[in-house]
């Protein structure tokens, strides 16, 4: 199968100087795959390998070099967060500015490190906002809701003021009568058989959890909310980031075993690059403290830590895999354009 790929990358080469103006015949990827000689299953395993664990490496780095936007993205984050670096900082950056040109997925990741200052030391909310209205133009649909993370003053002097969402009309809300508290000092009392529900639920002990309400977070516009395993300190998508890491988690462990025992099982190469980029998002939420309600390191491990409890308590609470596939992103969506009405 190399000698033929091997053989259509030198077809091409030669159409391509017989006739410049043709148009390619293949994405970028797969380009970068004939180019290199490296099959797509292999370099969709090795970007799984190397998020996972720092492994795999060099075959990203063979593919960025060539063209494949996918692994320059995934290296210059790794490199530029400062996890794992396969080659300088000065080419991982360089490598992700030409997959941006093309890819909004990779123009978001550098605005993303500009707004951090993850690259000369520091921010740079300018270019930040002018990589976020170019993904927007590559046809990003999420893109503009960054912008929500960087001061007004840059987003309009990089000119992207117009991709900030409409402020809404003030409505005026009716106040109900104020509640009178409790005898026993509290609006929030309960007795003992609910604080016995409550602990059912929370340690997964007991029967159905009692009347207790399964955990859901408000989400604008949708009645019956998000679900979540457990509502901690996170902000909402830091809470849902976490629920759907751990909801994916045993999905994507199976297909990174099947791959591994067996290289020739096409069908969980194909599945691994659909679940891989959805893991990613989720994670990449989870851990930005834009997003996650300004926690790092720890704090963001032991709110991880109770999502995974109460997951492996067999609880029927919290998100399937496939309804944070279908959600997770609007959720995220819809929660950034409610705050930014709020600002307004």
């Amino acid at each position: 199968m190399r000698y033929v790929l091997a053989g259509l990358g030198v077809a091409m080469i030669v159409a391509g100087q017989a006739n410049a103006q043709t148009a390619p015949m293949f994405d970028p990827e797969t380009r970068a795959s004939i180019s290199t000689q490296i099959p797509m299953p292999e370099i969709s395993s090795a970007i799984s390998s190397f998020v996972s664990d720092g492994t795999g490496g060099e075959t990203l780095l063979t593919v960025a070099r060539a063209g494949h936007r996918d692994a320059a993205k995934v290296l210059a984050r790794e490199c530029l967060r400062g996890r794992t670096c396969v080659t300088t900082r000065g080419e991982s950056h360089e490598l992700l500015i030409a997959a941006a040109q093309t890819d909004y997925a990779s123009a978001q990741t550098l605005a993303g490190l500009y707004r951090d200052g993850e690259w000369g030391g520091q921010a740079y909310p300018v270019q930040a906002a002018k990589w976020i209205m170019h993904a927007d133009k590559l046809g990003s649909t999420s893109a503009r809701y960054m912008l929500d993370s960087l001061p007004i003053e840059a987003v309009r002097e990089a000119g992207a003021i117009h991709l900030l969402p409409p402020p809404l009309e003030p409505v005026e809300t009716v106040q109900g009568p104020p509640q009178a508290e409790e005898e026993d000092g509290g609006l929030y009392s309960m007795d003992d058989a609910e604080i016995e529900a409550l602990a059912d639920f929370i340690f997964g002990t007991g029967g159905s959890g009692g009347d207790v309400e399964p955990p859901h977070l408000e989400w604008p516009g949708k009645a019956e909310g998000f679900p979540i395993f457990v509502d901690t300190g996170l902000s909402d998508v830091g809470d849902a980031a976490a629920s759907c890491t751990v909801a994916a988690q045993p999905v994507l462990e199976n297909l990174l075993a099947r791959t591994k025992a067996d290289k020739s099982d096409l069908g969980a190469y194909a599945q691994l690059q659909i679940e891989a980029p959805l893991m990613e998002s989720y994670f990449s939420a989870l851990n930005n403290p834009d997003l996650n309600g300004g926690f790092e390191g720890a704090a963001v491990n032991a709110a991880l830590e109770q999502h995974t409890m109460f997951r492996d308590t067999g609880s029927q609470y919290g998100p399937e895999p496939k309804y944070c596939e279908a959600n997770f992103t609007q959720f995220m969506v819809d929660k950034a354009i409610a705050k930014a009405r709020a600002i307004d």
